[in-house]
């Protein structure tokens, strides 16, 4: 019987101060607890991520195969800073709403690794699904920034904001 099991994503996911997408939970000042760094032009940094921990095996019925998995959108409050002298309510819902894209994209990679077929590739499909989505999360992420200039932009901000929301809204059965 063959099994297999991984763990894609920041490996800080394990630690105790990690906060996960709740929307009973949004993000506060607070949150933000590492130094940001030198030289940086931004006004601040959430490090959000999708972490997922997928396990398959061969059954005892020679060639059949199941899985499971759990995805994980995630903020790291000791990678993730801000400027005191800059914050202000527009950019916590810019940094929210890179959270909420986080949580967009593990509603997507759930749905996506529910129409796998479960055979002796099942491992190698799920890296390759997770591997897209990370490249999809990094491209929307930075058009997100683009578009806004990292939350200057406050029309476009609110564009996504409500985009975003409908997203999440439309991927619900995902949560």
């Amino acid at each position: 019987m063959l099994i297999g099991s991984f763990l894609l994503g920041n490996n800080s996911l394990l630690a105790q101060d990690t906060i996960y997408w709740s929307p009973e939970r949004p993000l506060a000042w607070e949150d933000f607890i590492a130094v940001p760094e030198k030289g940086a032009t931004e006004s601040a940094q959430a490090a959000t991520g999708v972490a997922l921990e997928f396990q398959y095996r061969e059954t005892d019925q020679k060639g059949k195969w199941e899985y499971q998995y759990k995805v994980y959108s995630y903020f790291l409050p000791y990678l993730s800073w801000k400027k005191p002298q800059d914050i202000n309510y527009y950019l916590l819902e810019h940094e929210q709403t890179h959270f909420h894209i986080s949580e967009l994209l593990a509603r997507k990679l759930k749905e996506e690794l529910s129409k796998m077929i479960a055979d002796e590739n099942v491992g190698v499909e799920a890296e390759r699904i997770y591997n897209k989505m990370q490249k999809d999360h990094a491209a929307l992420q930075n058009k997100y920034d683009q578009d806004t200039k990292n939350s200057l932009e406050i029309d476009q901000q609110l564009e996504w904001q409500q985009k975003i929301q409908d997203s999440l809204k439309q991927y619900e059965d995902w949560k």
